[in-house]
């Protein structure tokens, strides 16, 4: 229950929230995530610096108490702390930048505040041989499976996220061009291309789809009842695939987005077309597979070259 004494802070982050929802349109996940981390840090506020009763009084040494007091509660390791700390400091300047718009502050504290760095985890993906095993149908499928084939063979073709693929509707796909119109982050629009294969594995699900789905239902992907699949839906049906193929790693959507750049990269495609077809707004996310792609070629070399392969000191051998 909330502090009536506290009461400012909260109605601070709920109009911040609302602007987020309908505003900016961003995500449920993402508005959710910024909730949850400012309702904390009002909790830990609350209990080191008693007399503040809203965001707006808050000095930058007010802030930086906070922060601290809030991530070393996360953990003792340096990397994870480093990046619940980020995370933080990344939620916190948003939500000052907009008290400012707001007019509700002059003077933003958090601008000189700097957001820490942190080793990035490379993304986990898949092997092709891994996702072929994957897309399999059985013996026997259902509607079910051929829905759930479409959708790895979709995800894995165009690199969307989950949360745009349930959103995806018939009046959104042009199947000569082979082409779907995405409504991502942001409320951004942009083309998305699919292969053959895709266009294939959609076609067998189609053929099954009204065995399914709703007469009124115009969602591309649909769920027992007739109507759209929720994004946890989705993770439900592709852990379960991975599962009966034996693949060794715990597949989610999001996996199947790491393995279409990385496979795009690979393949020699240009960054900025990958960045573009992923919905990326900084070159900077997208270029951590070119890292993950480095670390591949390393690995490939390691197992391949005769001189990588040597033990002991390389430079005697050579000589």
């Amino acid at each position: 229950m909330q502090n009536t004494k506290y009461s400012l802070f909260y109605e601070e982050v709920s109009d911040f929230i609302n602007y987020l929802t309908y505003e900016k349109r961003y995500s449920a996940h993402t508005v959710k995530s910024y909730e949850r981390e400012l309702h904390h840090f009002i909790e830990v506020l609350n209990k080191k610096l008693s007399e503040l009763t809203s965001f707006a009084d808050a000095s930058e040494h007010d802030l930086r108490l906070g922060i601290r007091e809030t991530t070393s509660l996360v953990s003792d390791k340096e990397n994870i702390s480093n990046r619940s700390r980020a995370h933080l400091v990344s939620t916190l300047k948003s939500f000052y930048k907009y008290l400012v718009l707001m007019g509700q502050i002059k003077i933003n504290p958090m601008a000189d505040i700097k957001t820490p760095k942190f080793t990035a985890d490379l993304p986990a993906y898949l092997t092709y041989e891994q996702f072929e095993k994957l897309s399999r149908l059985p013996d026997d499928p259902s509607p079910k499976d051929y829905r759930d084939r479409a959708i790895v063979e979709l995800l894995f073709a165009s690199g969307v996220r989950v949360s745009e693929l349930v959103s995806i509707q018939f009046s959104d796909i042009d199947f000569e061009k082979m082409e779907i119109r995405i409504i991502g982050k942001g409320n951004k629009e942009r083309i998305v291309p699919f292969g053959s294969y895709s266009l294939q594995a959609m076609m067998e699900w189609f053929a099954v789809r009204d065995l399914l789905a709703a007469p009124d239902c115009d969602y591309l992907f649909v769920n027992r009842f007739g109507e759209q699949m929720t994004t946890r839906a989705v993770q439900i049906s592709i852990k379960k695939m991975g599962l009966t193929a034996d693949i060794p790693l715990k597949i989610t959507p999001h996996k199947l987005r790491h393995s279409f750049a990385t496979e795009m990269l690979a393949g020699g495609a240009d960054i900025r077309v990958v960045q573009e077809i992923l919905g990326h707004t900084s070159l900077l996310v997208t270029q951590i597979y070119l890292h993950l792609d480095i670390e591949r070629l390393k690995d490939v070399y390691t197992k391949a070259h005769p001189l990588a392969l040597m033990d002991g000191n390389t430079s005697e051998q050579k000589e």
